[in-house]
């Protein structure tokens, strides 16, 4: 008797490790390309939240401005309600995705992860959104320097970009050198940059300070380029400067910011006695502060047409 032997019998009816595989794969690829679409979609629409209260806190500060002829930078005064709580010390609104700040120029909503800020003028009614590279941003108008300023924002010439404070201005500016200190008993004393430390021909860029505290090897012959500040508290601090355009070295103690050269647009500020002395001014570098010396370039006076310098009195 003969066997016929029947090959491949079985049907083929699962998928092999090969094609579920290709599969997950695809899978993945597809949610790569979705998600980060579906994540800005969802961050739009808190975006429009927040310009949908901005209007609303803005009408009411119109009508307020138009019974009491100011701007008020207390909610409590605004016929308005939103939900949320009030952090009184700073005066702020928290929502859950935004904090609300009255200021006296606009109001100001901050993503509550510090990602970017939105602000409303009072007087334009136009809308300003920062950091100008963030998506956000694309459809809204990019601060400017002076609406940055008059928000009491911190601007930042390097990038053309304003920052909710001070402290996201320096990390912003210096993100891997840890430069922000903050004073837990005043934070009018926070700074970005050194204080009483050495430091030795070191330049200072936009928004950074080197505080000299009580020794002259503090903040010794720096460079202090537009928008930075050398501040001497102690004998001698901040000596041999050199201040180029918009940089400042401010002498509170004696003899600080001596010897140092001002180049045009820089100051050297005197603000004790002695401060500012033996130091060379070029072009429109100039001293300003009452024991300014009685042969520098004063900042308060005119700029003589002959030699482009700032006169010595006025």
């Amino acid at each position: 008797m003969r066997i016929k032997v029947v090959k491949n019998a079985v049907n083929k009816t699962g998928f092999t490790l090969i094609e579920i595989l290709i599969v997950v794969l695809i899978i993945g690829l597809l949610a790569s390309i979705a998600l980060p679409g579906y994540r800005k979609a969802v961050e739009k629409s808190k975006a429009s939240e927040a310009l949908s209260n901005l209007s609303a806190l803005s009408k009411s500060e119109h009508s307020f401005y138009l019974a009491k002829n100011k701007y008020t930078q207390d909610f409590s005064d605004l016929d308005i309600q939103l939900q949320g709580t009030m952090d009184d010390e700073d005066e702020v609104l928290k929502t859950e995705y935004f904090d609300y700040k009255l200021l006296s120029t606009g109001i100001l909503a901050s993503r509550n992860n510090k990602e970017y800020s939105i602000y409303r003028d009072y007087e334009t009614n136009q809308i300003m959104c920062t950091p100008g590279t963030h998506y956000i941003c694309d459809d809204l108008g990019a601060f400017t320097k002076t609406a940055c300023e008059n928000a009491n924002m911190a601007w930042a010439n390097t990038n053309s970009t304003c920052y909710a404070t001070n402290e996201a201005r320096c990390n912003g500016l210096y993100p891997n050198d840890n430069l922000w200190h903050e004073d837990s008993e005043n934070h009018e004393n926070d700074y970005c940059g050194y204080k009483g430390v050495r430091t030795l021909k070191k330049t200072f860029s936009e928004g950074m300070e080197c505080i000299s505290v009580y020794s002259y090897t503090h903040c010794e012959s720096p460079t202090i380029e537009y928008g930075a500040k050398c501040i001497s508290y102690g004998y001698e601090g901040c000596a041999r400067a050199t201040i180029n355009s918009g940089g400042i070295c401010e002498g509170h103690g004696y003899n600080g910011c001596i010897i140092s050269n001002v180049n045009a647009g820089g100051e050297c500020h005197a603000k004790a006695s002695g401060a500012c002395r033996e130091s060379t001014y070029i072009g429109t570098g100039c001293c300003r502060g009452t024991y300014c010396p009685s042969d520098s370039p004063k900042c308060d006076c005119p700029i003589d047409e002959e030699t482009g310098m700032h006169k010595t009195s006025c």
